[in-house]
């Protein structure tokens, strides 16, 4: 953690000084939008979520513990856990539902088509990473979307990194099967 997010913190947890919070969201800010919009493909839906994450984050910034984790990682933790919550959530099925209904009434046009495509595309993929146990999930998200490291998702969950790898590339072989299964 840098010497400039320690201050930053500090002044938050001591001193609730909004203009610590702005910065310290600023720094993290594009970073973590990428890490959930990469998730969604949704530009509103990312900011969205990314506004959640930093409030949630703010809110329990109290709790940060420096000896467990990284900072960035503690935080790419919340984002993980709230972009699966939103994964899972009622609302995100609606919507699902609701995209799907708008499809029907524009698929005559070509570039419409080929938006949507990719957003099944995102979705099918999404929704195959939320059918994993809860573990692996974590895993698969940052892995994929915050390009983070085996040794960083490590960290990150508090586990060993071999476990992380063998965790990982069994998640995938069980995406693959089910993906194909999908296909055929």
């Amino acid at each position: 953690m840098s010497l400039s997010e320690t201050k930053l913190i500090k002044r938050i947890v001591r001193k609730n000084d909004k203009q610590a919070a702005n910065e310290l969201v600023h720094l993290h800010y594009q970073s973590v939008y990428s890490y959930v919009y990469k998730q969604t493909m949704d530009k509103e839906l990312a900011m969205d979520l990314t506004q959640e994450i930093f409030i949630q984050m703010l809110g329990s910034l109290h709790s940060f513990d420096v000896g467990k984790a990284s900072f960035t990682t503690w935080l790419y933790r919340i984002a993980t856990y709230r972009s699966i919550d939103y994964f899972r959530s009622r609302y995100h099925k609606y919507e699902k539902h609701r995209v799907e209904v708008q499809e029907h009434m524009f698929s005559d046009l070509e570039d419409t088509a080929l938006l949507i495509e990719r957003k099944e595309e995102a979705e099918a993929l999404s929704t195959l990473i939320s059918s994993l146990d809860t573990t692996s999930n974590q895993i698969v998200r940052l892995k994929s979307f915050a390009d983070a490291t085996f040794s960083e998702v490590a960290a990150s969950l508090e586990m060993k990194e071999s476990t992380v790898k063998t965790k990982y590339y069994a998640a995938l072989r069980e995406m693959k099967k089910r993906w194909e299964e999908h296909l055929y």
